[in-house]
């Protein structure tokens, strides 16, 4: 299993943290039975997704993509906060590799 994180600002990725609407957050574009898991975001949740490897794209690939992890996940009211870094031994992934 993998998270997938996704935006439209070509430059989200390039500085950590990443803040998101908690509203949109495992919800959209989710299988009903991984959603269900983690969108409440609970501790045991927390740690399985930071547990996961992490691609980082952006709408039509505008840049180039990158595999990272989360190392924190913090709840405010209405979003949620994702800090991340990328594996430094991994290379980007060429624009258009997700599709």
């Amino acid at each position: 299993m993998f998270n997938l994180l996704i935006s439209y600002d070509s430059w989200t990725w390039n500085t950590s943290p990443y803040e998101s609407d908690r509203s949109r957050s495992l919800v959209e574009y989710t299988v009903t039975e991984i959603s269900e898991r983690y969108k409440d975001f609970t501790e045991s949740a927390i740690e399985e997704l930071k547990s996961f490897p992490t691609l980082f794209v952006t709408e039509n690939e505008t840049v180039e993509s990158r595999i990272g992890y989360i190392t924190n996940i913090r709840l405010r009211q209405n979003t949620v906060i994702i800090d991340f870094e990328f594996d430094s031994i991994l290379p980007a992934l060429p624009q258009g590799a997700i599709v």
